[in-house]
């Protein structure tokens, strides 16, 4: 089990989408604060990111899992190539 968290630790630092999420998420929330009407309290608590968050969220996600897919699909291709030689 430690293993695979390893694995799959090592699999998300090695991604560039994690990174590109969170510049878009203060990008988003920048944008958010300056084209709508922001009260102290919304500024403390949210600061418009609760309407970017699941969006970033979901493309973070969908780009780890399309990496393990490729991932996963690579090394059934290996072992097929090694059992056909």
């Amino acid at each position: 089990m430690q293993t695979n968290i390893m694995m799959e630790l090592y699999k998300f630092w090695h991604q560039k989408t994690p990174y590109y999420g969170a510049l878009a998420l203060l990008g988003l929330m920048s944008y958010s604060a300056m084209t709508t009407k922001v009260s102290a309290l919304q500024l403390v608590f949210e600061f418009g990111a609760v309407q970017w968050i699941v969006i970033i969220l979901i493309a973070v996600g969908s780009a780890f899992l399309r990496w393990s897919i490729k991932i996963i699909r690579c090394s059934y291709s290996c072992i097929s190539r090694l059992n056909d030689a």
